[in-house]
């Protein structure tokens, strides 16, 4: 199964893992708290990280991930993406807030580069989740991402832990029938 990810998503789905054992509310807090008014709604892009989260850990060890430049599959579930016949610098067919904030662009660009460069990906690459993994944690051993705090290098942090068992767990199942 493949999923589509931009490089800077690579990052936070890695923290997203790390937060598993929080309540939803607590969850929200870590990683939309600046842009929540309350714990009970639902982050914009929320989806579709439950999305690519569940697909990982349906079939972690099948999982292949194309990084892409374009609205990947955490976007396509994005509550700001909408419609526009005239497309974004995200792609055809739909804009989102941040296509709109040039700043915006300019920093998620600068980091895909940054990202790419330190993984030796580029885009269209194809890897598995498997790999991906050790690429990150290899290369990437401090989170790079749009927020730097010590909570989002907590996070990242145990989501390697916690995907490396789950990995781990799928190849156990695999060698055992």
């Amino acid at each position: 199964m493949k999923i589509r990810l931009r490089p800077y998503h690579l990052g936070y789905f890695v923290c997203y893992f790390g937060c598993l054992h929080l309540k939803v509310e607590d969850l929200r807090k870590v990683f939309w708290g600046s842009q929540l008014t309350t714990f009970t709604e639902k982050a914009y892009n929320e989806d579709g990280f439950n999305e690519v989260i569940s697909k990982i850990k349906s079939n972690p060890d099948e999982i292949e991930i194309e990084v892409v430049q374009e609205f990947d599959d955490i976007c396509i579930k994005c509550n700001k993406r909408i419609r526009d016949e005239k497309g974004s610098v995200w792609g055809e067919r739909h804009s989102c807030s941040s296509s709109r904030d040039p700043r915006m662009v300019e920093n998620v660009n600068a980091e895909n580069r940054i990202i790419l460069q330190k993984l030796g990906l580029q885009f269209g690459s194809v890897i598995t989740l498997k790999n991906l993994v050790k690429l990150l944690s290899n290369r990437m051993p401090v989170f790079t991402g749009l927020e730097k705090d010590s909570k989002w290098q907590e996070s990242y942090e145990k989501g390697f832990s916690v995907l490396s068992l789950l990995l781990k767990q799928a190849e156990t199942f695999d060698n055992t029938g």
